[in-house]
């Protein structure tokens, strides 16, 4: 049995910037009934990060895609997503 060499470097491990998350920011929709709140999340450093709009559906929980979530912190990138009864609570004005 061989011995693994220790001394041999390995792959760079790195650990992301903490991340902040702000709730609600409302964003005002004309003709929708309620106005839109969203949970909008981003890494404490950076600068011109991509933005990623994800929208929770099909009568799950947010905290169902908590794993999703989770490893886009590790990326660089800024996330909005809408609070759970966002979706629930849409009417139209015309209906």
């Amino acid at each position: 049995m061989s011995t693994p060499d220790v001394s041999a470097p390995g792959p760079a491990v790195t650990v992301p910037a903490p991340v902040v998350s702000v709730r609600p920011v409302v964003i005002a929709v004309p003709g929708r009934g309620d106005d839109l709140q969203v949970r909008v999340s981003a890494p404490v450093t950076g600068d011109s990060l991509p933005v990623v709009v994800f929208s929770h559906g099909f009568g799950w929980s947010m905290d169902a895609y908590a794993p999703l979530a989770d490893y886009w912190d590790w990326l660089p990138t800024t996330r909005a997503s809408p609070l759970p009864g966002a979706s629930a609570s849409m009417t139209s004005s015309a209906s």
